[in-house]
């Protein structure tokens, strides 16, 4: 039977069905609207898909998982020969997205391709799929290239630059469950390396923060297993958003971005990091490394901490909980140790980043 008011999920989207006052069931969602009347178990509706511009005929049969679907287009009754089935969420099945507000928000203030922000987002669901062996369309199906003149707004200078390594970490959301709180996790900007002209130097790579839709059990490199070991940590009792403070990253001569004053002073990385904060509505910011604290502490004018044995903590002038920790890499380790062999927090569980997750989530929920 239909569930009103409740997430199904097609192709990792989200349709929520509502009932209108003269009972009909109506239903927008990220690719159109449908609307129609039930029958028994069955939704008889009207689609329109505004992306490709297609109206038609829809019939869902709900059942207590899900629903299957088939479809034509046309408003002319005929045979449906095209299926759409979708199913709620499981508790706890992890999933992946990303708000329609941030993708808005990237379009108008960071990169707007001519692929579209949704085709990246399509992609990194397919690779995220593939790792946790889900249904998935063809990665080679996403075959998009960026470049630095897709850039926008305050960004856009870097068309005039001589650049390369260019490269943007869209943000990502990671969930498990529903109406869960969630914690920002602030990266200080797409690190890439040097790519010593064996790209085009115009060309953007893209990728999402920490690599975080890796799947920790599929993972062989250590230092990665670790890494993806923390954030999983904190998924126990957060739902994660995982985004940069400074949205690009590029090198010009021998300088790299985040030391480029003129970059790093630009009022739209904190107007960018505000509209996320106001978006996403965190219970935390969580800040990992020298990087991304120093990065923040200048957006807010706050006097940057140095590393001890405690966890720094503060609030920002709208409220939101500010914590700033080492970073979780090994090269941090030195900074980290003396937050991990701290007796206060002898009785948390865990090893190594898997501890020190469960720190942070000791002092966020103290």
């Amino acid at each position: 039977m239909l569930k009103l008011n409740t997430p199904y999920y097609s192709d990792k989207k989200e349709i929520v069905f509502e009932q209108n006052n003269d009972g009909t069931i109506k239903s927008t969602y990220a690719d159109g609207t449908i609307e129609g009347k039930m029958e028994g178990n069955t939704l008889k509706a009207v689609f329109h898909n505004p992306i490709v511009n297609i109206s038609g005929l829809m019939e869902l049969t709900f059942h207590e998982t899900g629903f299957a679907g088939k479809w034509k287009k046309g408003m002319e009754p005929g045979l449906m020969k095209g299926q759409w089935n979708g199913e709620i969420q499981q508790e706890n099945q992890l999933r992946i997205s990303i708000p329609n507000e941030i993708k808005e928000l990237l379009k108008s203030k960071v990169i707007n391709p001519s692929c579209g922000i949704d085709n990246i987002y399509q992609a990194f669901d397919a690779y995220f799929n593939e790792q946790y062996d889900l249904p998935v369309e063809r990665l080679e199906e996403f075959d998009y290239q960026l470049s630095k003149f897709d850039l926008v707004n305050d960004f856009s200078f870097v068309k005039e630059l001589n650049v390369r390594s260019i490269g943007i970490d869209f943000p990502i959301k990671l969930s498990k469950g529903k109406n869960r709180p969630i914690l920002m996790i602030c990266a200080m900007d797409p690190l890439r390396t040097d790519n010593e002209q064996k790209l085009p130097e115009d060309k953007l790579t893209d990728w999402v923060p920490f690599s975080v839709i890796k799947n920790p059990a599929k993972e062989k490199k250590y230092s990665e297993k670790e890494n993806l070991q923390f954030f999983y940590s904190l998924l126990k009792d957060f739902d994660l958003y995982l985004t940069d403070i400074y949205k690009l990253f590029y090198r010009e001569a021998t300088k790299i971005s985040n030391k480029i004053n003129h970059y790093t002073s630009l009022p739209i990385h904190r107007d960018i990091l505000e509209t996320e904060i106001n978006c996403i509505k965190p219970t935390a910011i969580v800040t990992l490394g020298n990087g991304a604290r120093d990065a923040i502490c200048e957006l807010y004018k706050i006097y940057p901490p140095t590393w001890n044995t405690e966890i720094f903590r503060t609030n920002l002038d709208n409220g939101c909980s500010l914590v700033m920790v080492p970073h979780i890499s090994g090269a941090a380790n030195g900074s980290k140790a003396p937050i991990l062999n701290n007796p206060k927090y002898a009785s948390v569980i865990g090893e190594n980043n898997g501890k020190y997750a469960n720190i942070i989530l000791s002092e966020i929920t103290q």
